[in-house]
């Protein structure tokens, strides 16, 4: 029976390098129990900072006669052994036994990477955190012999999980985690452990390796809605009357209070869409705004088989909108006019970004180079794949930066050029649902995006509502706008042509030796280019600067030396003046393109 040491360390602050222990905790224990604990205080030879002795409780006076870690790390490696190390945070408290002069050689294994394959929704991958959602005692949080204590019973919480998987899933991140030198795999290793619990714990990850015609099967949507041949009016009164006390819609809606500001939102949007305007409309907290325009763009949207999109600022408002608001009001649609409420499709619709591409991620997982973080990513997106309506991220908490760039790189951001059109694709089924919906719920960005780009983003709309509509403006500049600095352009073509390790003489030294002549004339050529084009680009700068930025800004501290266009810069007078310089970094930068082309022809 394999026996795991839960390990936990309380220190002055958070570097290794210039902080210190004060206190040290350890559980050894098996699958089947506990088998003895150890604790020690550190001194560590200085005052403990007020944050600490307010964070843990520990006072100075405890820590002046303790031990120096010198006399602890013996006792704490013997108790250690050769058993494989279990913490929260692993990198944390090795590094700060490392650099206390005890380099643990056997396995270390991290909790969080358990809790982040096996909650892959988990708000938080905090110890406390998942204590509580775990329902694992943690009456002392930031006492080492207490918080190892939690790390054995959330380890013992999460094991059974793995133990319960289908073999080939198992395989597969025992796969992963190996090829990227990812230490759970020393974890995965011992689930048969915990193989007899399986009856006792049922699986909460019944994740068989998923087939890409399994995943297609389930993404099919429904067809697309179809207008009416003549489009009916809302009933204005009858809007208002269901937003009235007493109505059986307003009997439908939890805690419903009649707003007569409401009924009277309620009947502008109503007539406004009748006659096809537009209406601007200020309604302060407590109006009840999402129902005054849901409710008419709802019945409109069904009785015409047309379809409303809603576009909002913030996250919370979307998700409010999904999860509460829509389905509350299709519900209670249902209770007074069923042949509407019961027709009434809504869905969400985000940037490419937020969507899994299937395609991607088999490739990642195929790749045979793969950083840790790039694993995780992927051995969390295959157990939460089997489960997941859309391939959204929000689905899931990605967790740290590094994630967040491993998800990017599976992402449909870039498959912006899929030549094929067939298999499964979560993007595709999200505008398939959005096509198939009568309200589609967007984000200002999205809505900024599909305008400047001539409906491609959304499906076709006849009610449009701007929520938060105070916002758009910004919003549109951060989406239609670009950014671009000097040193950005430079640092390009520096990397471009470094004689040595530049990616010119790279690709020159890369070709077949019969190529090798024509592909060192384009290198060369592209070469020669590179110190008028970086002139050519800091004069561009010089002159796009003053057309885009305002000389009192320019003259500011604060002031950034970039440029951030946005078509109103665009249209000024000033940006004229600029055009020159652009037409002739154009011309060169053409040249250069043409000569890189002819390279990649010799590759």
């Amino acid at each position: 029976m394999r026996e795991w040491v839960a390990l936990d360390l309380e220190t002055t602050g958070l570097s290794n390098r210039s902080d210190a222990i004060i206190e040290v905790g350890a559980v050894r224990f098996s699958a089947r129990g506990d088998i003895a604990e150890y604790q020690s205080m550190v001194n560590p030879g200085r005052r403990l900072p007020r944050f600490i002795r307010q964070l843990t409780g520990i006072a100075q006076s405890e820590v002046d006669g303790a031990p120096d870690f010198d006399d602890v790390a013996p006792e704490l490696a013997r108790f250690i052994g050769g058993a494989t190390v279990i913490a929260h945070n692993a990198p944390f408290d090795m590094g700060f036994l490392r650099a206390g002069g005890l380099d643990h050689a056997g396995p270390v294994c991290d909790t969080r990477d358990l809790a982040y394959l096996a909650r892959p929704a988990a708000r938080s991958y905090a110890l406390e955190e998942l204590a509580r959602a775990e329902t694992v005692s943690h009456d002392r949080p930031h006492r080492a012999l207490d918080d190892a204590r939690a790390v054995r019973d959330v380890f013992l919480a999460l094991m059974p999980d793995f133990a319960a998987l289908d073999p080939g899933t198992l395989a597969e991140i025992r796969r992963l985690a190996r090829r990227s030198n990812w230490n759970v795999a020393a974890l995965l290793d011992s689930a048969e452990d915990f193989a007899p619990r399986r009856a006792a714990a049922p699986a909460r990850l019944p994740a068989p390796l998923i087939g890409g015609r399994d995943l297609a099967k389930r993404l099919a949507q429904p067809p697309a809605v179809r207008p009416a041949e003549t489009a009916a009016p809302i009933d204005v009164d009858a809007v208002a009357r269901a937003l009235s006390a007493g109505s059986p819609f307003a009997d439908a809606v939890p805690g419903f209070e009649e707003r007569p500001q409401q009924i009277e939102m309620a009947r502008a949007v109503a007539e406004t869409v009748n006659g096809g305007a537009r209406l601007i409309a200020e309604a302060g907290t407590g109006v009840g705004k999402s129902l005054a325009y849901l409710l008419p763009a709802a019945i409109y949207a069904v009785q015409n088989g047309k379809r409303a999109v809603v576009s909002t600022n913030t996250i919370n408002l979307q998700e409010q909108l999904i999860g509460k608001d829509l389905p509350m009001l299709k519900e209670a649609l249902t209770r007074i006019a069923p042949e509407i409420g019961e027709k009434l499709r809504f869905s969400q619709l985000k940037g490419r970004a937020n969507y899994l591409c299937y395609k991607r991620w088999r490739r990642a997982r195929e790749s045979a180079d793969l950083e840790p973080d790039q694993a995780r990513a992927i051995a969390k997106t295959l157990l939460w794949m089997p489960d997941t309506q859309t391939g959204d991220r929000a689905e899931i908490n990605l967790g740290h930066r590094g994630a967040a760039a491993a998800w990017n790189r599976m992402s449909a951001a870039r498959a912006r050029d899929c030549p094929d059109i067939s298999g499964p694709c979560f993007l595709r089924a999200a505008r398939e649902s959005a096509w198939a919906s009568h309200i589609v719920v967007v984000n200002h960005a999205l809505l900024a995006s599909d305008l400047a780009y001539e409906g491609s983003a959304i499906p076709d709309y006849d009610v449009l509502v701007i929520d938060e509509a105070h916002n758009f403006e910004d919003a549109a500049t951060d989406q239609l706008g670009w950014r671009a600095a000097p040193s950005d352009l430079d640092e390009i073509l520096a990397e471009l042509g470094m004689e040595r390790n530049g990616l010119l003489a790279q690709s020159a030294a890369a070709v077949d030796p019969a190529k090798a002549q024509a592909a060192g004339e384009s290198a060369a050529l592209i070469q020669s280019a590179l110190p008028s084009l970086r002139e050519e680009a800091a004069r561009l700068f010089g002159e796009l600067i003053p057309a885009a930025v305002p000389a009192e800004r320019r003259a500011s501290a604060a002031f950034p030396s970039e440029i951030r266009a946005t078509a109103a810069h665009r249209a000024a007078p000033a940006w004229e003046d600029a055009r020159t310089g652009w037409e002739n970094f154009d011309i060169l930068m053409g040249d250069a393109v043409r000569a890189i082309d002819k390279l990649a022809e010799t590759l």
